[in-house]
């Protein structure tokens, strides 16, 4: 049986998904630590945001990664300096 690009098709397009979703997931690690307090958007009083989006990013991998981009990293930009 021959097999052609159809046949391999989808594991490559898994793999690459698969890649891009451990990227976002590390990338929002990263940022997660490097945040200040204050720069998180607001959130429940009494409530730890850190924490919160923390349990999200690692509970949820590359879909909590992507939710963390989209709610935190861009539109609240990190202060460097």
């Amino acid at each position: 049986m021959e097999s052609g690009v159809a046949d391999i098709l989808p594991a490559v397009l898994l793999t690459v998904i698969g890649v891009a979703f451990a990227a976002m997931w590390i990338v929002a690690l990263f940022d997660l630590v490097q945040r200040a307090d204050g720069e998180f958007p607001p959130t429940a009083p009494g409530s730890n945001p850190r924490l919160v989006w923390s349990v999200i990013v690692v509970l949820f991998g590359g879909i909590g990664g992507a939710i963390y981009y989209l709610k935190v990293m861009k539109p609240y930009p990190r202060q460097r300096g």
